[in-house]
């Protein structure tokens, strides 16, 4: 693979770059899953010490109710202890595998590589660039130096294979770069501690859990499972919304349902309210509504966190205005009808039904209710009130769609992003193959589709009209346009990140 060279203008200060090894993915799996492994034999020495505690009480009480506890703990100690080991073996075998898949079809192993810049880094695999404050921890060894980037990512420099610079000067340099304290570090030990503490309670009772937790590597190396063919509304979005300073989002409950979190650049996220089912969201005012898929609509307040339902009227697209709440559903379970779109107020009452055509993509513009009606295969424009409907676009398969300044952005049923003009009806290949995409003022951002055999999702950039095409960020998920910023999910790990298309880097929200 042909490593691009840096604009002129910027002065590469380091640059390493080698081919792997089988050593090469030893030693990665292992500094991995190091703290993982960490965790798992401090757990079995306190199984251990528990067992000990145990034999001790039935020589003193004389007490053999215990005696089978003994046996349980000393089972877990060794389990707890084994478990690191064959985890270990599992993360070098992906990473095997996945050096496999990139180099398909090619002779030669693809060389790795790092350069560094004054203010950030660069991946030359993938182009992805990472600022130093986004670095949580940097270790070394004799042979290689580890750069971890917000508990996600690890980069691999290894000391005798400099192109620019020595390892010496680059372990100054990188120190120096990434000196001042991470809160993320912080996060994770309490990560840690968390699993710990969780440790004991199994142990303690009995219980044991073979834990799928795993290094961030391994995370972000795991192949997604069956969500490729699922997009989320754009503009609002089935997991975020926004209202003033605060972005509010959803993630599941520890237990069941899901916790509605609230989020701002000025603080780390906080807990709002507890809901039974994920939704789409949205305010009125200063009431934040949720439309579930099934269980009904609710009204929550922001400050108290009460959850109220105000309806049985469920649905999996919403649009949110002053006066009314407009809802699409394609399960047919309205109370009483069989309606595929209806509203009702902001207080659950004067259900109305607007229409009973089966469809998909509900959204608000200029006025007009749209939406994709499947049995007729077209986008249909509806007045507020269920007059006014007429046919925008006929004969054109989608499984989602957004209008954006009189365009309509599509995926058609080949994943093929296009765009129509709504006044001429010209329609405009993007050349792109997308899972998702969101839109923002001049730019569409997208959820690449992986092609055949490949394990990671990518997102990519361009503008509006489909030019300047590029890879945007590696692992990334659904995106999400609020406010002029790009939140995604990382796919696998469950990370909520914030991203800006153009400033490099993104953040962890939660």
């Amino acid at each position: 693979m042909d490593l691009e060279q840096p604009p002129i203008h910027e002065e590469i200060l380091f640059e390493n770059k080698f081919i792997p090894t089988n050593e090469t993915w030893d030693k990665t799996a292992r500094r991995t899953y190091r703290a993982s492994k960490n965790m798992f034999h401090i757990a079995a020495l306190l199984c251990l010490l528990l067992a000990i505690a145990e034999g001790a009480a039935i020589l003193i009480l004389g007490n053999r109710n215990f005696t089978i506890l003994i046996f349980l703990f000393v089972f877990l100690a060794i389990t707890l202890y084994v478990l690191p080991i064959i985890q270990i073996r599992r993360i070098k075998s992906t990473l095997i595998s996945h050096e496999g898949l990139l180099n398909s079809g090619r002779e030669e192993p693809i060389s790795r590589g790092v350069r560094f810049y004054e203010d950030d880094f660069e991946n030359l695999i993938h182009g992805s660039r990472f600022l130093y404050s986004q670095v949580s921890k940097v270790h070394y060894d004799k042979s290689y130096i580890y750069i971890i980037v917000e508990a996600q990512m690890l980069f691999l420099v290894k000391r005798d294979t400099f192109t620019i610079g020595t390892d010496e000067a680059f372990i100054s340099f990188i120190e120096q770069k990434t000196t001042s304290p991470r809160s993320q570090i912080n996060k994770k030990l309490v990560s840690w501690a968390a699993l710990l503490a969780l440790a004991f309670v199994i142990a303690t009772y009995g219980i044991f859990i073979s834990f799928s937790y795993s290094s961030a590597l391994w995370q972000l190396l795991a192949r997604r499972g069956g969500g490729a063919n699922i997009a989320t509304t754009s503009e609002r979005g089935i997991s975020i919304t926004a209202a003033g300073d605060y972005v509010y989002f959803q993630v599941p409950s520890f237990f069941e349902g899901t916790r509605i979190m609230r989020y701002s650049s000025y603080s780390d996220a906080y807990f709002v309210a507890e809901v039974p089912e994920e939704g789409v969201m949205g305010f009125i005012g200063d009431t934040l509504y949720l439309v579930t898929p099934s269980l009904g609509t609710f009204a929550i307040d922001p400050q108290s966190g009460e959850v109220s339902k105000i309806s049985t009227v469920s649905g999996t697209y919403a649009v949110f205005t002053s006066d009314w709440i407009y809802i699409q559903n394609n399960y047919y379970n309205y109370p009483g009808w069989y309606a595929m779109i209806s509203r009702i107020r902001p207080d659950g009452s004067e259900f109305t039904v607007l229409s009973e055509r089966q469809g998909t993509g509900l959204q608000l513009y200029e006025g007009y209710l749209y939406f994709y009606c499947l049995g007729d295969e077209a986008v249909i424009k509806m007045g507020l009130d269920g007059n006014c409907y007429e046919i925008v676009m006929a004969n054109t398969g989608m499984y989602y769609m957004h209008i954006h300044d009189g365009w309509i952005y599509y995926i058609n049923p080949s994943h093929q992003l296009y765009r129509a003009n709504m006044e001429s009806g010209r329609h405009t290949s993007l050349n792109a193959l997308v899972a998702a995409f969101a839109i923002t003022h001049d730019s569409i951002v997208t959820l690449d589709l992986p092609a055949e055999g490949e394990i990671a999702d990518n997102m990519s950039a361009m503008l509006l009209h489909g030019g300047w095409h590029r890879q945007y960020i590696q692992f990334g998920g659904v995106p999400i346009a609020v406010s002029g910023d790009i939140y995604f999910f990382q796919q696998v790990s469950g990370v909520l990140f914030r991203a800006h298309i153009y400033d490099r880097g993104i953040v962890p929200i939660y």
